[in-house]
C-alpha cells in the first residue's frame, strides 16, 4: 500500500490524466484494429465482387439461351393448365347431374306405369336455373299414375312435381306428361 501525500487538487489532476491516457490508448486500439480490418478484409472484397460479376455474367448466358428459354415457355404453360383445370373443376360444380333424377325416376315408377322418355334439361338460362325432368308414357289407371306422381315427389332429389290436368281426364290407359323440378345436386 502506497501513501500519496500530494494535495487533493494534485491527486484530481493525476487522476484526469490517467483517464485521458486510457481513453487515448483504448481509440489508438480501436484504430488499429479497424484498419487491420479493413487490410485483411480487402482482399476478400474483391474476390467476392469478381465472383459476382463472373456469376451475373454466367446467368445472363443461361437466360439467353435456349434451352432456359424452353423451360419458361413450360413453366408459362403448366400455370396456364393449371388455371383452365381450376376453372373446369369450378364449372364441374355447377353442372346438374341426371343419373341421381333418373334412378328417383326409376325407384318411383311402380306397376301398371311404363316410362316412354326421359328427358333431362338443366340449364343456367332456365327462369329459376333449376333442372327439370319430363317424363313421359303410359299408365294403366289413373291411381297408377297418382301413386308414381306421389312416390316421386316423396324423392329427396326432387323439389316439385308438376302434373297437368290433362293426366287425370282418363280413367284407363292413361298417357301421361310430368315435370320433375329437381333440387340442386349435393356431391
Amino acid at each position: 500500500m502506497a501513501i500519496n501525500l500530494l494535495p487533493d487538487e494534485q491527486k484530481a489532476v493525476i487522476r484526469a490524466e490517467y483517464r485521458r491516457r486510457i481513453i487515448v490508448a483504448l481509440g489508438w486500439f480501436a484504430a488499429l484494429m479497424i484498419a487491420t480490418n479493413i487490410i485483411l478484409l480487402v482482399p476478400a472484397w474483391f474476390a467476392f465482387t469478381a465472383q459476382e460479376q463472373e456469376l451475373t455474367r454466367q446467368l445472363d448466358a443461361i437466360e439467353k439461351g435456349s434451352l432456359f428459354t424452353r423451360v419458361t415457355e413450360i413453366e408459362s404453360s403448366i400455370r396456364t393448365l393449371n388455371s383452365e383445370i381450376r376453372q373446369y373443376r369450378a364449372e364441374e360444380r355447377r353442372v346438374e347431374h341426371a343419373t341421381p333424377a333418373f334412378d328417383a325416376v326409376l325407384e318411383s315408377r311402380g306397376a301398371g306405369v311404363a316410362i316412354t322418355t326421359l328427358s333431362f334439361a338443366a340449364s343456367p338460362k332456365m327462369a329459376d336455373g333449376r333442372a327439370r325432368l319430363v317424363i313421359l308414357g303410359n299408365a294403366s289407371d289413373r291411381a297408377s299414375l297418382l301413386a308414381f306422381s306421389d312416390r316421386l315427389k316423396a324423392q329427396p332429389g326432387v323439389e316439385v312435381v308438376e302434373s297437368p290436368i290433362s293426366n287425370l281426364l282418363r280413367e284407363t290407359d292413361v298417357d301421361y306428361q310430368i315435370t320433375a323440378v329437381l333440387r340442386p345436386y349435393e356431391r
